[in-house]
């Protein structure tokens, strides 16, 4: 449908407009956290040697000028505040991706001392900058500084590290959502000029804009991930981050070019839609709503000099409208004020202006039926300036001025779920029309000319065609046109509405029972997480603020840790995404010597239960996460991982944990593998021990050396076959270690057959054949082989010179069919060979083929003895 570009902003807010009606559909990504000890990052890879560990990962980075590196950084955090230790979230590289002081606690008495300090632990390399921007006030004194990350002279586009520090200048916490990864380039391709031209004309496209109706466009060159904007691709590249503004001075959309190849990535319209006031009312005229004088309510406008107009302190209007949104206007400024300290949107006292009942240009209906904040002031269709729809609006210009989201795709489904989870806070302080199941619907009032009646619910999202947790079947995707909603923003907005009303309220959701914390708590800690995201934020990044700011605020405004506790509780109900998108799978040499071997496991714990089957002498120092206590995941598989960990002090010194019942080895030659990771300082040691029949612990492996992710070590028990024994993991000589322990296994070694060699299959007119010679294998030679043939066939088998042979009758013309083989030893499948024929003249394998895809002539070998078949 062609839009202008005004009214297409309108539906970037509410999401009334028609571009959202009828829509189908569709599916839908982690933060590695540690509450008392994360894992270390990357180490170069070396070669694995048997009871040696087998690093996986990537180099390691130098650090910026001033900053340890990135696992002291861990283990300074974490060791220097004794048992007041902070929580700190890790991704899978070790990298921090957030750190919250203890209650009542402060990390650092100075934050930029603090930032240059840990900057390597957050992630920022020595080609990074960070530059500080001016705090933002939170209430009860605490400020939130922003640090823009810049490389090679290039800011990076949602690359920010969010510093929250106390009325004293005192650290109490950070979040990173800082890029790691290192540009190809930071040099453009392609001209300003050229990144212009091209955005004007796929806005204009996209929005039906005249050129003329763009009075600038302004070019600057970015560093960004492709994915931040709903592209392919990963890793920081330059691109032109184009701003337009329209004739009147306001604010139009944003497009973002790829500065190498010219290639527009995102168009999106900044037209967010939905005390000092300024009302004016447009009476239904129509005008075009491109053109923000055409709506202006300001000192000397033409709307602004009506009697109709109403201002500070001035008497009421003879429109009932404009006196509406003043009030709404003025409860809203006041909630802001009152609750938080915020003077106006911006916190500067700026006016506060809106327009009511606006109408837009044909063909679009008039009354116009939605509300947007545009960058300077609000726009209302007739009948929208009702209380939840008013406050959702005022909350945009709130978080333009506290996070700057972006407005497109996850950063812009978390805009909209701000502005209507603050929009209900509002609401519900007059709850005259939000009794029973109208409590948490958006819109519930809107019965003027349009009678749209409520458009979301945030308790019950899918009734709305919204998803209600992360990937539910509802959730938003490309596939469904990001040109329709900026990438899904009214719609995945549901998965934060959700969450937040099952925060207040409490609940039972998505098999996940949830303690509500009230409604005043909630307030408090949901403008503290507007602060704390960055730009760019993610539902992963989400999730963090809301963990991080909880933290923060216990012991202010009735909070608790036990409030904390119900955060976790509502995240883990809508699903909020935990895993690592860069997690790596760790795979080992599992039996030494020959890979025709195989491990026949006799016992194996991946901790995705807890703590059950182990015990521990101090439980304070060893935890299997993720519980309540320690709401995070880092693992070698699944979720669950048991973590040891010691203070810098030595506190710890001397703590265990082991296997509660023996298991019994295998005669021959077992062994002991477990994945682990580990930071530890210069003295710190942890040992591994075996328990005989004999009842001796006896140490088998010593860990002095970190590691950078995980790696799997293993041990020789040999000593120990036939004996019951248990495994002990212990920690000697703290001095300052994070141990975690991941896939304990034991077991022994059997032989198994390499697959089938020399493989030959045909189809040969009526039927299938197919023939291989014999393994290679250790031990016992191969006692029978065993085949599966799909779809069918009746398989007839036979031996010529060493050479198996299957032959398969009754075949349908025309069918490929697959022929799987193993040959077995002790009862141990061999590596498969898969042979794929299609009953057609000419099929052959191998596909003995020239160039131009005919069959090579010569003679091929057939099965059934030293014949040879001639092909032309």
């Amino acid at each position: 449908m062609k839009r202008t570009i005004r009214a297409a902003g309108a539906a970037a807010c509410l999401g009334l407009s028609l571009i959202v009606v009828g829509a189908t559909l569709g599916q839908s990504s982690p933060e590695l956290a540690s509450l008392r000890g994360p894992a270390p990052a990357d180490a170069d890879p070396t070669a694995a040697q048997p009871g040696q560990a087998t690093p996986a990962g990537s180099a390691v980075t130098k650090p910026p000028a001033g900053s340890v590196e990135a696992g002291q950084a861990v283990t300074e955090l974490r060791s220097n505040h004794g048992k007041d230790a902070p929580s700190v979230v890790l991704n899978s590289a070790g990298t921090i991706k957030s750190v919250t002081a203890a209650p009542g606690k402060t990390l650092a008495a100075q934050r930029d001392a603090f930032t240059t300090r840990y900057a390597a632990g957050f992630g920022a390399s020595s080609t990074s900058k960070l530059q500080a921007e001016a705090p933002s006030k939170l209430p009860g004194g605490d400020a939130v500084t922003r640090y823009q990350q810049v490389v090679g002279g290039l800011p990076v586009m949602g690359g920010e590290l969010l510093v929250t520090t106390n009325s004293k200048g005192a650290v109490r916490g950070a979040l990173s959502a800082l890029d790691g990864s290192t540009p190809k380039t930071v040099s453009a391709r392609i001209t300003a000029d050229a990144a212009r031209a091209a955005a004007i004309k796929a806005f204009g496209d996209r929005y039906a804009t005249g050129a003329d109706q763009i009075a600038q466009a302004t070019a600057k060159l970015w560093l960004a991930d492709p994915a931040k904007f709903g592209q392919p691709g990963s890793g920081l590249s330059p691109v032109y981050w184009v701003k337009l503004t329209g004739a009147d001075g306001g604010e139009l959309g944003d497009v973002i070019v790829d500065a190498l190849t010219g290639k527009v990535g995102l168009a999106a319209s900044d037209r967010q839609t939905a005390r000092s006031r300024r009302v004016c009312d447009l009476a239904n005229g129509r005008v075009n709503l491109d053109f923000a004088y055409n709506y202006s309510c300001a000192v000397g406008t033409t709307l602004g000099s009506k009697s109709t107009s109403r201002a500070e302190g001035k008497p009421a209007s003879s429109v009932a409208e404009v006196n509406a949104a003043y009030d709404h206007l003025g409860a809203v400024y006041d909630f802001y004020k009152n609750t938080f300290g915020l003077d106006s949107f911006d916190g500067s006292g700026s006016e506060v202006r809106a327009t009511v009942r606006t109408c837009d240009l044909t063909p679009s209906p008039c009354p116009y039926p939605n509300a947007f904040w545009e960058g300077s002031q609000f726009v209302f269709g007739a009948g929208f300036a009702v209380d939840d729809v008013v406050a959702h609006e005022f909350t945009h210009a709130v978080t333009e001025y506290s996070s700057g989201l972006y407005y497109w795709y996850e950063p812009g489904a978390i805009n909209e779920a701000f502005s209507d989870i603050m929009g209900q806070f509002v609401d519900l302080r007059t709850p005259n029309d939000d009794q029973g199941t109208n409590r948490w619907l958006l819109g519930e009032a809107l019965n003027g000319p349009t009678q749209y009646g409520a458009i979301r619910s945030m308790a019950n999202p899918n009734t709305f065609g919204d998803p209600a947790r992360y990937n539910d079947p509802l959730w938003y995707t490309d596939t469904l046109g990001a040109e329709r909603d900026n990438g899904g923003v009214h719609y995945n907005s549901g998965v934060a509405n959700k969450l937040a009303s099952l925060l207040a309220d409490g609940g039972t959701f998505n098999g996940v029972k949830v303690r509500g914390i009230g409604l005043g708590r909630s307030e408090q800690l949901w403008y503290r997480v507007m602060h704390l995201v960055s730009s760019g934020a993610d539902y992963r990044e989400l999730r963090l603020a809301l963990g991080s700011a909880c933290q923060q605020l216990i012991g202010s405004y009735y909070i608790r840790a036990e409030h904390c506790d119900s955060v976790q509780q509502a995240i883990t109900a809508v699903a909020l995404p935990v895993t690592s998108a860069n997690e790596r799978t760790v795979t080992a040499d599992y039996c030494p010597g020959s890979p025709y071997q195989a491990p026949a496991t006799v016992y194996l714990n991946q901790f995705e239960s807890g703590m059950s089957g182990w015990t521990t002498d101090q439980p304070a120092r060893w935890q299997v996460a993720p519980s309540l206590d320690v709401p995070y995941t880092y693992a070698a598989s699944g979720q669950g991982s048991l973590n040891g960990w010691t203070s810098q002090s030595g506190l710890g010194s001397g703590t265990s944990a082991e296997m509660i019942s023996a298991v019994t080895l295998p005669a021959g030659t077992p062994y002991l593998s477990y994945a682990t990771s580990v930071f530890l300082n210069s003295g710190a040691q942890g040992k591994v021990y075996i328990q005989g029949t004999n009842g001796t612990w006896n140490p088998v492996q010593t860990i002095t050396t970190p590691t950078r992710g995980y790696t799997v070590n293993r041990v020789d028990l040999t000593a120990y076959a036939g004996q019951a024994v248990k495994v002990r993991f212990r920690i000697e000589n703290a001095a300052g270690i994070d141990w975690y322990v991941d896939d304990v296994q034991l077991y022994s070694c059997t032989g198994r057959p390499s697959a089938p060699t020399k493989p030959v299959a045909y189809y040969d007119g009526t039927s299938i054949r197919a023939c291989w010679g014999l393994p290679q294998y250790t031990g016992t030679a191969p006692s029978t082989w065993d085949v599966q043939v799909t779809p069918g066939g009746t398989p007839e088998r036979s031996t010529y010179n060493d050479r198996e042979q299957l032959q398969i009758k009754n075949v349908t013309q025309g069918t490929t069919y697959t022929i799987t083989v193993r040959y077995v030893s002790n009862g141990q499948l061999g590596e498969p060979l898969t042979l794929e024929v299609n009953a057609a003249a000419g099929s052959y394998v191998p596909p003995f083929t020239v160039g131009s895809g005919r069959p090579a002539p010569g003679p091929q070998p057939v099965c059934g003895g030293e014949r040879t078949v001639a092909r032309r």
